[in-house]
């Protein structure tokens, strides 16, 4: 049997180890309304090779998840990388997200 998923536990150590991050995906979709299953965290981690991750992180919100604060990418920047993708459930994600929040500046 396969070992369960322990997400909480993954931000928890990251966080506790003092290592910057920024949350992307599945679990930044929740944390900006849209309420969805997902079975893994991605994450942005800011390593000087990874330009991308200065502006993520510079506009990237503090949000507390049961507890633990953690760095999430901006609306708008999630709604950018859900609009690069040709995933279905970032179709759907996409979707969801624009219809239950005000208009999002994504930089376009």
């Amino acid at each position: 049997m396969a070992e369960p998923l322990r997400l909480r536990q993954l931000l928890e150590q990251l966080v506790a180890s003092e290592i910057r991050f920024v949350l992307v995906g599945g679990l930044a979709v929740n944390a900006w309304g849209y309420i969805r299953a997902t079975r893994d965290i991605d994450i942005l981690q800011g390593l000087p090779q990874i330009p991308t991750f200065a502006s993520l992180d510079a506009e990237a919100t503090d949000v507390d998840m049961d507890g633990l604060s953690v760095r999430v990418c901006s609306l708008g920047h999630l709604i950018g990388m859900k609009r690069a993708s040709e995933r279905p459930r970032d179709h759907d994600d996409l979707e969801a997200l624009e219809g239950t929040q005000p208009s999002v500046d994504t930089g376009d």
